[in-house]
């Protein structure tokens, strides 16, 4: 669509059109003008409505001094509308009329109507090797944004919170360098908020003190709205197969997702004393030995602290999913999460939970050295990339470096 104002003539031949009276010949863009002069708010026609019909309307507004529809149009999304509108409200100011001029909307889009104010979703990152990850809620109050960062632990629960005033602006730049570099989504405030509190819960519930600096950023962080995870929302319908679960352990966004480090140490003890072994074993008593190893570390592994803490890891990342629109992946990852429901002896006894320990145990026991060194070293490279995550002693608090929260 053309930037430049229509000719006076187009103009003009539009606004006789919208004088003439309704009828079935009527054109959508000069259907919808005659609406918003009846009043009547309904979105422009997208790429139908031609520019000169938008000034046409801007230019009856005018001789009506309908100043207040003026300011709703200059609000849209649909350019010429806006623009229309914008320089209908300045010819007005120049007559000495008094009307307010809105802010201009951020990122207009063709046709998709009249809006006062983007909203300002906020940011969840995926897990990293230690089973961490940010969580940045987006506060936009009519004081201004405020970010709160909170760093939170699916094992151990909320670990570090800021809060910090900035700009919508520098909150989204910083935003998108954070999710390019370590992955995750832009989500709804509240669902944002709900991750931080329940994050404090689990905390208390594990008997961890809350981080420091918490009493004084929840003030402003406001009551949890959500009664329950966000990606409970999401129905589960029918089971899916062992397979098409397992198959989730080759997203991306599950590739941080290994056992402990505490679980890695003794399982490197475990494989190590196996091959150190001085008994000759045969292939079935290998197998054997290696079966009694993998009912062992599962059995081991599966706490009931973990249990939950796989669950909430499975569900924030459905939660991530469901953001994207992507409802079957999340789904899938719903019905994952629901496998870590019961006692540890119930969730080791099921594939998908099973499967985390088990491809561990047979990496462990295929390689040419321990356990415990791959993982340390694999943990060690990736946390090299993540610089939001790390934290920085500071006297007696903590400051994660290279996200928003920086004097």
């Amino acid at each position: 669509m053309s930037k430049k104002t229509p000719p006076d003539r187009d103009i003009e031949r539009a606004r006789q059109s919208l004088a003439s009276g309704a009828g079935e010949a009527d054109s959508a863009d000069i259907s919808w003008a005659r609406q918003i002069l009846l009043g009547n708010d309904s979105p422009p026609p997208g790429d139908a409505l031609r520019p000169e019909v938008a000034y046409a309307l801007v230019e009856e507004l005018i001789d009506r001094q309908e100043s207040e529809m003026l300011a709703r149009l200059a609000q849209s999304h649909h350019r010429a509308v806006a623009k229309a509108a914008r320089t209908g409200l300045y010819r007005m100011r120049s007559h000495k009329v008094p009307v307010e001029i809105p802010v201009e909307a951020e990122h207009p889009h063709e046709g998709t109507g009249v809006v006062s104010q983007q909203t300002v979703k906020s940011m969840v990152t995926i897990y990293d090797s230690r089973w961490e990850r940010l969580v940045w809620l987006a506060d936009d109050s009519p004081g201004g944004l405020r970010i709160y960062q909170g760093r939170l632990s699916a094992l151990f629960g909320l670990l570090e919170l800021h809060g910090a005033a900035t700009t919508r602006k520098e909150f989204r730049g910083k935003a998108r360098q954070i999710l390019d570099e370590l992955g995750g989504e832009m989500v709804e405030q509240d669902d944002a908020r709900w991750l931080i509190r329940d994050a404090a819960r689990r905390s208390e519930e594990h008997g961890r003190s809350l981080p420091r600096g918490y009493a004084a950023a929840s003030q402003g962080l406001g009551p949890a709205r959500r009664a329950a995870h966000p990606a409970l929302d999401i129905v589960q319908g029918e089971a899916g197969s062992s397979a098409s679960l397992l198959a989730l352990y080759d997203l991306p966004e599950l590739r941080f997702w290994l056992p402990d480090r505490e679980f890695l140490h003794r399982l490197s003890l475990r494989t190590e004393e196996a091959k150190t072994s001085r008994i000759v074993l045969n292939e079935a008593q290998r197998r054997e030995r290696l079966a009694d190893i993998v009912e062992r570390s599962v059995a081991d592994f599966y706490t009931s602290q973990r249990c939950q803490a796989c669950r909430t890891l499975l569900l924030d990342v459905a939660h991530i999913f469901l953001a994207r629109g992507a409802t079957d992946r999340a789904t899938a990852l719903r019905r994952a999460a629901e496998q870590y429901l019961g006692t540890p002896d119930e969730v080791a006894a099921r594939p998908f939970p099973r499967h985390l320990v088990e491809r561990v145990v047979m990496q462990a026991q295929s390689a040419g050295h321990g356990a415990e060194h791959n993982h340390d070293h694999e943990h060690d490279h990736e946390h090299e990339h993540e610089p939001a995550h790390e934290a920085e002693q500071d006297g007696g608090g903590s400051t994660p470096r290279g996200g928003l929260i920086l004097p």
